[in-house]
């Protein structure tokens, strides 16, 4: 998916079978690091959008963002009870929906992308 460009990896909606030590497992295992990010979404609307907004890089240059949204019924790893709101809210601020998949056990996880 991103080839050999930076990125910073947000991960919402994290749960016993889908989170961020999967992913960086996966990661490792392809012989990757990924820059994964897990944001507070039960804190303020005006901080989840800081969590949305362009980050750069330790050169000033920017990273692509990448967000991952996993919506089903599970219960939620901590700090992760707003999942939902973070999802409307990143597709409000032009975040693109780049691929869809089904989880086993019932929901979606949903990738996006910054505009």
């Amino acid at each position: 998916m991103l080839g050999d460009r930076r990125a910073q990896i947000t991960v919402s909606g994290n749960f016993q079978m889908f989170n961020t030590n999967t992913l960086q497992l996966a990661s490792e295992l392809e012989g990757r690091t990924l820059r994964v990010q897990v944001p507070d979404t039960v804190t303020t609307p005006k901080r989840r959008a800081a969590d949305l907004e362009p980050r750069v890089d330790d050169d000033g240059q920017a990273l692509e963002r990448i967000l991952v949204v996993a919506l089903h019924d599970e219960i939620l790893f901590t700090p992760d009870a707003r999942v939902r709101s973070l999802y409307r809210e990143a597709k409000a601020a032009g975040w693109r929906e780049v691929h869809r998949a089904a989880i086993p056990v019932g929901g979606t996880v949903v990738v996006l992308r910054h505009r």
